[in-house]
């Protein structure tokens, strides 16, 4: 009977806990649940730079989704701001996606979105905020920065430091090979010695996303008024200081940065100590900070003659490191291209082919008088660019100026016929320019097999450049009492005929 009571207690106190610990669950459960309905709208800022200012930023809106709030499907007006333009995000924390979509576009319609095209499809890549803090409390506001022409948005914490300057640089590295490559900098206070390429930069409308790198940094109140810069490999194997051999002493440029021999940078922040926003543009090899983002693109793309040669002694190839346009009715402007032989004499272009299916190219045909392959030529095109007008010039190369190479079998060098023979047998003859066997050669030489003696015969053959190879053959004729041919007379002529004069060896 004790026993009975005994188990009935103890079924009782576990059933009894158990409901405690329900209860407790519960409880903790209702206390932190999300009422989308009376939940506090936290603020997302987009600060948003345009390069070209094509747009007023009072015409362009953000279309976003995923916020909680419906999204915004008749856009977020974007004012001018200290950073190009402003625009303000409400998000939900209690119903937002952990991913806010962002599409910039002009308020008149849809027939320009700003980004990348990754994947090549006509369409561009919508571009995304991580809201996932202040989903969770983390963040009870959001400041975050869109560049025109990138598929990211730019919201790591070192960003959003409160109270400080923001100093984006954007590199180009034209190999793109960004990986093994930081930023060495001091004196700002906040970051530590080595700076990251954080994020990604294309050109606008384009398909690839990493064409630049950009790096953040934080200036605060603090900070020097120059901060310390140097592009190198984390192990210090390399620096990209090749522009140190054009600096002859130190000098500071018109923003006040300053450029030492030695390969330091230090750039100007004292403008943005504690507040403010300054975006600068390096490209490798070069010494000096860009400001201008269309100066900036036009010395990372600089519109060059890739290469140039004959491929014959009156026809080259032109090929350019970009298309250029024409129009497909009448072709290419010749008047924008010449070519001068070292002495400055022009040379003549008589025809530039060209596709009429199509408005541009980047290589083309050019038919010219004949050259002189002892001499040295140069092709000069005038581009015009986003900046003006530019000549830009390229060495035409002669690939072939050494003559073919005559090959004959050594059985075939003495040739011995007996007198009165009507024919000859075939020498084993062939030429060669670069390795490709030439089609035509000609032979020259009178042979009288009526008279005994020793003939030459010689060979010519010439490549498409005008170079000439000679190689000659011995043919015997023999004294043959038992035949005679008074009248026996073979001239040779070109090899490539129906071999009238030389029969094949049998």
């Amino acid at each position: 009977m004790k026993i009975k009571k005994l188990s009935y207690l103890i079924m009782s106190f576990v059933f009894a806990y158990l409901l405690m610990i329900n209860v407790t669950v519960q409880a903790e459960d209702s206390a932190t649940t999300c009422d989308a309905s009376s939940a506090t709208l936290v603020d997302v800022t987009v600060h948003y730079l345009r390069w070209d200012d094509e747009y007023e930023y009072t015409d362009m809106l953000l279309h976003t989704w995923g916020t909680g709030t419906n999204g915004s499907t008749d856009g977020v007006p974007v004012t001018e701001g200290p950073f190009g333009g402003t625009a303000t995000i409400k998000v939900n924390p209690c119903d937002a996606d952990d991913q806010i979509g962002l599409i910039p576009h002009p308020a008149a319609g849809w027939d320009y979105k700003d980004g990348i095209d990754s994947d090549n499809t006509d369409g561009i890549d919508n571009k995304f905020i991580d809201v996932t803090k202040i989903k969770d409390g983390t963040l009870t506001d959001l400041t975050v920065y869109v560049f025109q022409g990138s598929n990211e948005v730019y919201q790591e914490e070192n960003v959003n430091v409160d109270d400080s300057g923001k100093l984006f640089v954007v590199y180009y590295r034209p190999a793109g090979d960004y990986a093994e490559w930081d930023i060495w900098s001091w004196g700002s206070n906040i970051d530590k010695d080595d700076v990251a390429f954080s994020y990604n930069l294309g050109l606008d409308g384009g398909i690839d996303p990493n064409i630049f790198k950009i790096a953040v940094f934080n200036i605060d109140a603090a900070s020097a008024d120059e901060i310390g810069f140097i592009i190198r490999k984390p192990d210090w194997s390399a620096k990209d200081d090749a522009w140190i051999s054009d600096v002859n002493e130190e000098y500071v440029d018109e923003n006040g940065n300053t450029y030492k021999t030695n390969g330091d940078r230090l750039i100007n922040v004292s403008d943005i100590k504690g507040s403010g926003h300054k975006v600068l543009f390096i490209s490798q090899g070069e010494a000096e900070f860009l400001t201008d983002y269309e100066l900036f693109v036009a010395n990372a793309f600089k519109f060059e003659i890739e290469e140039a040669a004959f491929e014959k002694i009156n026809s080259l190839t032109v090929k350019f490191n970009q298309d250029v346009s024409y129009d497909p009715t009448t072709g290419p402007d010749v008047t924008k291209y010449s070519i001068k032989d070292e002495d400055g004499n022009e040379l003549k272009i008589n025809q530039i082919g060209y596709d009429s299916k199509s408005t541009s190219a980047a290589e083309f045909k050019f038919l010219v008088e004949n050259i002189d392959i002892t001499k040295t030529y140069t092709i000069s095109y005038i581009h015009q660019g986003k900046l003006g007008d530019e000549t830009v010039s390229k060495g035409i190369v002669i690939p072939d100026t050494e003559a073919p190479i005559i090959q004959i079998d050594e059985n075939d060098k003495e040739i011995h016929v007996k007198q009165g023979a009507k024919t000859i047998d075939k020498p084993e003859v062939k030429a060669l320019d670069n390795g490709v066997i030439i089609q035509t050669i000609k032979a020259e030489g009178i042979v009288n097999t009526a008279k005994p003696g020793e003939y030459t015969v010689t060979y010519y053959a010439e490549d498409d450049f005008g170079n000439v190879s000679t190689a000659t053959i011995t043919v015997v004729v023999e004294s043959n009492v038992l035949v005679y041919w008074p009248f026996a007379l073979i001239v040779v002529a070109l090899l490539a005929g129906a071999g009238v004069y030389f029969v094949k060896k049998k």
